[in-house]
């Protein structure tokens, strides 16, 4: 599936209607689709090896699917992006408990894992992790969309500019451009980025 035609970060109270058909395969993998990388880099970062981080992934698609038919779309009582990080915050939880079950006790560890088993004793450094991923998946996804809307030459532009971290000179240089065409390129994309970006976070 394309960026551009996946929900991904975008809360949409249509996707989250068809998640509550638990036969709705079509949305289940547009929903998998969507989060499951920003699911797994939270995961890592939290301090789960990859392995572990694709069992919290697993178990938190199923947490959903267990738990979306009590889940009301409302931005007025809670976003499903909050929403979605708790249930995340819990299965990390879990894991983290279940690995402190398995430490012999001789390690010195057996305890050391508070009743919360975050990277913090409050959640406040996962919540931040949370954040950082979430506006990068937005981010992804936003340029998905305009990928398709845009040149092939200005998109190798903004790629070269702001993936590859090239500056003009070397970017002219590197496709045989003069500044004013790097420049000019630059600001289309990103003009057209900042539209998407606002779609996405209005749910659209």
């Amino acid at each position: 599936m394309r960026p551009e035609d996946s929900e991904h970060i975008a809360t949409r109270s249509s996707l989250l209607e068809r998640l509550k058909d638990l036969d709705n395969k079509a949305g289940w993998s547009q929903f998998f689709d969507a989060y499951w990388k920003l699911l797994y880099c939270v995961a890592l970062r939290a301090g789960l090896k990859p392995h572990a981080a694709e069992d919290v992934v697993q178990d938190t698609v199923v947490s959903v699917a267990r738990e979306i038919g009590g889940f009301e779309y409302d931005r007025r009582q809670g976003t499903f992006k909050g929403w979605l990080y708790t249930v995340l915050r819990r299965r990390i939880a879990d894991h983290y408990r279940k690995e402190k079950r398995h430490l012999p006790v001789s390690d010195g560890l057996n305890g050391a894992i508070d009743a919360a088993a975050l990277p913090d004793s409050n959640g406040v450094e996962l919540e931040r992790i949370w954040a950082e991923e979430w506006e990068t998946n937005l981010i992804t996804t936003a340029l998905g969309r305009v990928r398709h809307k845009i040149s092939e030459r200005d998109y190798q532009i903004f790629h070269c500019l702001t993936i590859q971290g090239w500056g003009v000179l070397k970017t002219c240089s590197q496709l045989q451009l003069n500044p004013a065409q790097v420049y000019m390129s630059k600001y289309r994309v990103t003009k057209w980025l900042k539209i998407e970006l606002q779609k996405l976070r209005n749910g659209d």
